[in-house]
């Protein structure tokens, strides 16, 4: 059955043990003013519509195959919240209006398509865990990070930026094999915490300021455009650490005086699209060395180490 709230009704409901917990579809309707409070696991089997009242979690799951909200408030509490099983809508969790208020559980939008969520308009608040998504399609609006962490997976997808910019805090690229994930051309992506390149790759035509740690795995797939460019200018101590790296790697521009890094070992091969320094403490290392578009320095240390170097374009 689908269940739905309007204007008619002016009282507060719990879904609890008496119910069922299982829903074709789910209406909290203009004019609704009450408040819906979860009690148990709850399952929507289709689309869950919020347009206006409360809708309050708990610490037990929501499960549904799209969240649209348009109006009114959303509190996740310690319960995770799973959109996009088995659905390839136009976007699994979405807000153009209203509030969704993030707790500790996690977030997951995952379909068998490039879609999820989607912010374009409204207040979203992620939760303090870890939100995962196909696809992250920023419009407008306002996202507020809430210190957790935004994972990217699936196939080839979007990582949305509106014109003013956009600050997360830890982002997890963690796509398939070779697939990758576009921030928007021209826009200022800032990453607060961390940037884990654990599976796929990034793909920017844009610099992406970094004020945390960088750490690569050895199953990232390495650069898919040279013009990417990690800004690495946070204010306290910072590792780029690409010791695990396979392949290629980004281009780096180093400014923070603390910024530091972990290079490849003894033997290792690595290429990075360019290298450019003003501040911080660089060690190249014992590993084998190849920059494409060039060694910069105007400040900061670079020290050689034991491995090879090779530099095109070189200007000291």
């Amino acid at each position: 059955d689908t269940a739905t709230f309007d204007g008619t009704a002016v009282t507060n409901a719990t879904i609890d043990g008496n119910f069922q917990g299982t829903v074709a579809a789910l209406n909290m309707n203009a004019g609704y003013l009450g408040i819906v409070t979860q009690d148990r696991v709850f399952i929507v089997n289709g689309i869950f519509n919020l347009n206006s009242g409360t809708f309050q979690g708990d610490e037990n799951a929501v499960t549904a195959s799209d969240l649209n909200i348009a109006g009114g408030t959303y509190i996740q509490s310690s319960g995770g919240l799973a959109t996009g099983i088995n659905n390839c809508s136009t976007n699994n969790l979405s807000i153009s209006s209203g509030t969704f208020t993030g707790g500790s559980g996690p977030i997951s939008v995952t379909t068998t398509c490039s879609t999820g969520f989607a912010i374009s308009g409204g207040i979203f608040v992620s939760t303090s865990g870890t939100l995962t998504t196909t696809d992250f399609a920023w419009s407008a609006g306002t996202f507020t990070h809430n210190s957790g962490t935004v994972e990217i997976i699936g196939n080839n997808a979007n990582i949305g930026i509106p014109v003013g910019g956009g600050t997360l805090n830890n982002l997890t690229i963690n796509k398939n094999n070779a697939q990758a994930a576009t921030v928007t051309n021209g826009r200022t992506l800032t990453v607060n915490g961390t940037l884990f390149l654990t599976n796929g790759r990034i793909s920017a035509d844009t610099a992406i300021s970094v004020k945390g740690n960088v750490t690569y795995s050895a199953t990232y797939d390495g650069i898919s455009s040279s013009n990417v460019v990690f800004n690495v200018n946070g204010a306290g101590a910072q590792n780029v650490d690409y010791s695990s790296a396979v392949g290629n790697i980004e281009a780096f521009n180093v400014s923070n005086v603390l910024a530091t890094n972990t290079p490849v070992a003894n033997g290792i091969s690595i290429t990075m699209i360019k290298l450019t320094t003003s501040a911080g403490t660089w060690n190249l290392g014992d590993g084998n060395t190849t920059i494409t578009q060039g060694l910069y320095i105007t400040g900061g240390t670079v020290n050689h180490g034991s491995g090879s170097l090779n530099i095109a374009d070189d200007t000291c």
